[in-house]
């Protein structure tokens, strides 16, 4: 009988040891479960949409999701062919109904010009020829593709070992199967010589380029330099202007005069680049805060770039963190994001732009990352969609602040 007791004690003490060996933040695994959503493993690649059809690269091959009613389908994958295993920088775009994809694999690239409609898919390699006025860059190396809300996509690319960057627009003609690249910047070449600018491509964020350099004075202090690059599309989006762009913030003087100044932005903490309705917005990350600046960009009207240079001005700050690049959305004012947290919620900020930049937010599961937000009727419907890396997709409202799960 003694026995017996000591056995239902130490089984006792095990059970309680299960509950707390794991607790390395003191909340455990009691904590833990209530909060997270279970992962599909998916890793979703967004490419674009048609106003029913959403469609995407995951681990399964290209899949799409319907929209059925106020809802999307589940993901139906409709092709498992052996381009869209997205191992280095494979990404596609929507033209029309059809898709564009690029197949990269290690640095050799192709050109396909995908039927999703069609049963089986249909897939067709497209041949790259290059625009009249454009310099061929012999071997291009893709780099980053990028695009907006309202304008056709632009291609970032290189030449194998130089560091020169230009940005092309793509044109597909589906009959003649040709994939046509027109230069709209070139970082040695389209910008004021006489200004003795050193343009070395260093990177770039969804078609935000930047060129670092770092030189001595005769004691031998190193300056390290950034300048900003960026090619604004004019109101039809049938030419680019290239601009240098700096940012900015409203200070109060000592004497309490507002001014503006110039505010130093590190490459390293722009996590987001997003062109919509005319506006270019660049989000930065760093000590615990998002940074929203903007301007009104669209060639020719109030506000623009002056002389090749661009100015974006601080609008709001929000105090949230994010280590990696993520997907913004604006619509009338009103920007939103998605904060993403692996241990903790993830928070969706609503910042309302036009009314003393009034923030306002929605806690998901912890773990949830967005890869998209989608909006399927433009602006006759109060909801979007936001498409997610492992989980599904969500509807976010508009008017309510709110976000809930498909």
């Amino acid at each position: 009988m003694k026995m017996k007791r000591i056995s239902t004690i130490l089984l006792a003490l095990l059970m309680l040891i299960s509950f707390t060996a794991c607790n390395l933040d003191n909340n455990g695994i009691l904590y833990r479960g209530p909060n997270r959503t279970p992962s599909d493993n998916k890793n979703r690649n967004y490419i674009g949409h048609t106003s029913d059809t959403v469609y995407f690269v995951t681990s399964d091959g290209l899949s799409q999701a319907k929209l059925n009613g106020t809802s999307l389908t589940d993901d139906q994958v409709i092709s498992s062919n052996s381009i869209f295993q997205h191992y280095f920088q494979g990404h596609g775009w929507m033209v029309g109904n059809d898709i564009v994809w690029l197949e990269d694999n290690q640095g050799e690239q192709n050109y396909y010009l995908i039927t999703p409609t069609t049963d089986p898919v249909g897939i067709t390699k497209l041949e790259v020829k290059y625009g009249t006025e454009t310099t061929e860059l012999k071997t291009p190396k893709y780099l980053y593709r990028y695009y907006s809300d309202d304008y056709d996509p632009y291609l970032v690319v290189k030449e194998e070992k130089d560091s020169n960057a230009v940005v092309y627009t793509a044109t597909v003609e589906a009959k003649a199967k040709t994939l046509t690249l027109t230069q709209v910047l070139n970082m040695d070449t389209s910008f004021d010589s006489s200004e003795d600018l050193d343009f070395n491509y260093s990177g770039s964020v969804n078609g935000l380029l930047w060129s670092t350099i770092t030189s001595k004075d005769d004691s031998g202090k190193e300056t390290t330099t950034t300048t900003y690059m960026y090619a604004l599309p004019d109101s039809n989006g049938s030419s680019t202007t290239p601009v240098t762009v700096t940012f900015s913030h409203d200070v109060t003087s000592e004497d309490e005069t507002p001014t503006t100044e110039e505010v130093t932005v590190a490459p390293s903490t722009i996590k987001s680049v997003y062109e919509k309705d005319g506006y270019l917005f660049v989000l930065t990350s760093s000590s615990s805060q998002i940074t929203i600046y903007s301007n009104y960009v669209t060639t020719g009207n109030p506000g623009t770039a002056t002389e090749g240079n661009l100015t974006l001005k601080e609008l709001a700050t929000v105090s949230a963190s994010y280590n990696s690049s993520f997907p913004i959305y604006y619509r009338e004012g009103k920007l939103i994001f998605l904060d993403y947290n692996i241990s903790d919620s993830s928070v969706m900020y609503f910042v309302d732009l036009t009314r003393e930049k009034e923030t306002a937010s929605d806690s998901l599961s912890s773990g949830i990352e967005a890869e998209a937000f989608i909006d399927l009727t433009g602006d006759e419907d109060d909801d979007i969609y936001m498409m997610t890396k492992n989980h599904g997709f969500f509807k976010v409202s508009l008017s309510s602040n709110s976000v809930s799960e498909i």
